[in-house]
């Protein structure tokens, strides 16, 4: 597993324990291609996982979240998960959560 990067988010190192507890070990703030870096990577089943904070329910960070997980879909082969950090924060929420990624990862 690789450091916690310096500006991480409480989402961020709460999809990384649900991931962990899964089984799953990413590595943070990967880097595909020049611009864009995901927020945790899942190597043994080549996925990314994103913690979206309420700035990502905005339209107009809606889109950009769209066209860059399109770009990296189908430029890189990426699936990214999005999970609302919401959904990170209550034990039923987060058992829910584990439901859908385990899911979206196997």
């Amino acid at each position: 597993m690789s450091e916690a990067p310096a500006t991480e988010t409480t989402g961020h190192r709460a999809l990384r324990a649900l991931l962990a507890d899964l089984g799953f070990y990413p590595e943070d703030e990967v880097r595909f291609g020049l611009y864009y870096s995901v927020d945790l990577y899942v190597r043994v089943v080549d996925a990314a996982g994103e913690a979206d904070g309420p700035h990502h329910r905005r339209a107009y960070q809606r889109r950009h979240d769209q066209a860059r997980d399109r770009w990296l879909l189908e430029e890189v082969g990426l699936p990214v998960l999005r999970v609302r950090n919401e959904y990170l924060r209550t034990r039923a929420r987060r058992e829910s959560a584990a439901t859908i990624v385990r899911d979206f990862l196997e």
